[in-house]
C-alpha cells in the first residue's frame, strides 16, 4: 500500500513538472528559461549585401586615377573605419599602382565579424577587408591578397 501511496506521488509531480509552464512561472519578476540556443541581438543586424557594395564602390574609387587626391581621399574615407580614416588622410596612404579592376570582387573570408572580399587589379589580386563598425560594415583594410 505505502508503495502505491509513493508512486502515485512521485507520478503526480513528475507530470506537473513535465506539463510546462503554469501561470505562477510566468510572474513578473521571475528568471524564465528557454530551450533556445539563439541569443538576443542587441543591435539591427549588418547584412552581407552592404558589405558587399561597399567593398566594391571603394574598390572602384581606390584604383581611379582621374580625381584629384584630396577628393579621393575623402571618398575613400567615407566608406572606412575611423583607423583606416586617420591613415587615408595621410601621406603614408599613396595611390596604388593599380589602375583597372578585372572582374568582380567575390568573397574570400566571411564570419559575422570580418568579411574579406578578393578584387583582381592590373596590378595583382587585393583583398578588402570590412569589419563592422556601429551596426554597418566598414573597410578597415586593403591588402595584398
Amino acid at each position: 500500500m505505502r508503495t502505491r501511496v509513493a508512486l502515485a506521488v512521485v507520478t503526480i509531480g513528475l507530470t506537473g513538472a513535465c506539463s510546462g509552464p503554469s501561470p505562477a512561472r510566468n510572474e513578473p519578476g521571475r528568471l524564465q528559461f528557454s530551450n533556445s540556443t539563439e541569443s538576443p541581438r542587441a543591435g539591427p543586424v549588418v547584412n552581407y549585401r552592404e558589405a558587399y557594395d561597399k567593398a566594391h564602390r571603394f574598390a572602384t574609387i581606390w584604383v581611379r586615377k582621374d580625381i584629384e587626391t584630396t577628393a579621393w581621399r575623402s571618398q575613400l574615407a567615407e566608406l572606412a573605419t575611423s583607423d583606416l580614416q586617420n591613415q587615408i588622410h595621410t601621406d603614408t596612404f599613396t595611390r596604388p599602382v593599380a589602375a583597372a579592376l578585372r572582374g568582380d570582387i567575390a568573397p574570400r573570408v566571411s564570419r559575422p565579424d570580418r568579411i574579406e572580399f578578393v578584387v583582381d587589379t592590373d596590378d595583382g589580386v587585393k583583398a578588402i577587408v570590412m569589419v563592422p563598425a556601429n551596426s554597418h560594415w566598414r573597410v578597415a583594410g586593403i591588402q595584398s591578397a
